[in-house]
């Protein structure tokens, strides 16, 4: 059976992700809300919060795995050869990664700086491409939107980081 073809009958699964994706959004609540309050932890609870929003705003695009057609259908467009596939589900793929590992950094600390400065080039860089190129796709329009949602909870995240770090070294 071919990589293709096991993409392919994960479409007929694509509720279960968005099941496990409930589960794993249940999960961080319970860490989060339920972690004794200490002096500490008032920051990085607003911290983790912000990056679990970033990181599933990253994670999302991973759906084009799925197949040709949550492509198209996601963003409005038809790929009409087989290289611009590749090319959006490799672009899934990497954005699996980048919000995996955001994801990941919001409940370690150390890879919290690295992975900011991650989501800030992609997001501020996908907004400044939009803006310098131009796009009258809706769907292209509603990605700019989620992505300054993201810039916004980003910059949150950053200054209770700056302010943490200042404070512990203080």
């Amino acid at each position: 059976m071919s990589l293709y073809k096991i993409i392919d009958s994960l479409e007929d699964s694509f509720i279960d992700i968005f099941s496990l994706m409930n589960l794993l959004v249940g999960i961080i609540r319970f860490q989060i809300f339920t972690e004794p309050t200490t002096e500490k932890n008032i920051m990085t609870k607003p911290i983790t919060l912000c990056l679990v929003i970033v990181g599933l705003i990253n994670f999302l695009p991973v759906v084009g795995l799925l197949g040709t057609s949550k492509l198209e259908s996601t963003y409005h467009i038809e790929l009409i050869s087989n290289d611009l596939v590749i090319l959006m589900q490799h672009r899934a793929l990497l954005f699996g990664l980048l919000g995996g590992f955001i994801l990941y950094s919001a409940f370690f600390p150390k890879f919290q700086t690295a992975s900011m400065i991650m989501a800030a080039v992609s997001m501020s860089g996908f907004a400044v491409l939009v803006h310098l190129v131009g796009s009258d796709n809706q769907a292209i329009t509603k990605v700019l939107k989620v992505d300054y949602v993201g810039l916004f909870f980003l910059s949150i995240a950053v200054v209770l980081k700056y302010i943490l770090n200042n404070d512990e070294t203080n």
